[in-house]
């Protein structure tokens, strides 16, 4: 018995300094929960316990890195393939889908999930993947139907968790969380992009590729597809030229990862222009 409280006591103190991969805040009136599939990629799930439909948009949420004073957006909900700029969850229902984001999670305990909803700012409580599970399975339990949820929490025995503050008592939160848009808009995220390896028949140009790279622009659709290619640099020869352009856009198409832009809970295209670097 000590050797198993040893053990639990080193795995709290352990995370409590490397931080979580599993977020949860439980209240009588809604439930949010997180899951870290990747530093881009996380599943949300929501149950809401009110008598009025919600709508959530995925820049509602959000990662906060403390120590950089940095916020993170959600970017697009992702649902049979395709991107939703935000997710309507009927009262007294739940629902759950794939949150894509440029979160660049480094798994600290300086990282907090926050949903921003109603003028509150709900911050979600990191837990270890065992108590998550043991959650997860209490509020299967729960019966929609019975809107008594007070007595289902105390005979499941589900925990409160998490905590909300209304924007008012965070005015330096909701400053640095305003400035994430642009215009209005979340921008487009590119969320993979690799150095091409130069091709033997760029040998003449190997150099000034390497050292100085070249400019794309494109127009990345709601889809998340980039189109409208166009490489901002034009080789000497017409016939390199065209099989230069053909072979790069190419490597981009295969290689590169991008996620469309939000405009007030809808997903929109946008242009946008980015610099792809070479090694030899």
């Amino acid at each position: 018995m000590k050797k198993i409280i040893k053990i639990l006591i080193i795995f709290l103190f352990l995370s409590s300094l490397y931080g979580f991969n599993r977020y949860v805040y439980i209240s009588y009136d809604r439930v949010f929960l997180i899951e870290v599939v990747n530093p881009n990629k996380v599943i949300f799930n929501f149950i809401n316990l009110s008598d009025f439909v919600k709508v959530i948009e995925a820049s509602h949420i959000f990662l906060y890195k403390k120590n950089e004073n940095k916020i993170c957006l959600g970017q697009v909900f992702e649902d049979n393939n395709t991107f939703l700029g935000s997710y309507l969850v009927k009262d007294w229902n739940s629902g759950g889908l794939t949150l894509w984001g440029k979160f660049n999670l480094k798994n600290s305990k300086d990282e907090i999930f926050y949903v921003y909803r109603e003028g509150k700012f709900f911050k979600l409580e990191g837990v270890s993947e065992s108590e998550y599970d043991y959650i997860y399975m209490l509020l299967g339990n729960l019966n929609l139907e019975n809107k008594n949820i007070k007595m289902q929490f105390y005979k499941l025995g589900i925990p409160l968790k998490g905590s909300f503050t209304p924007e008012e008592r965070e005015k330096r939160l909701l400053k640095i969380y305003k400035n994430c848009f642009k215009n209005g808009v979340n921008p487009p995220k590119i969320l993979k992009i690799f150095k091409i390896k130069c091709p033997d028949f760029l040998k003449k140009y190997k150099k000034d590729l390497i050292k100085n790279g070249i400019d794309v622009s494109g127009i990345i659709d709601r889809n998340g597809e980039l189109r409208d290619i166009k490489i901002l640099k034009n080789l000497s020869e017409s016939e390199l030229d065209k099989k230069f352009k053909i072979f790069l856009i190419n490597f981009i198409k295969l290689n590169f990862l991008f996620l469309p832009a939000t405009l007030n809970g809808d997903v929109v295209q946008a242009r946008v222009k980015f610099r792809v670097f070479f090694k030899g």
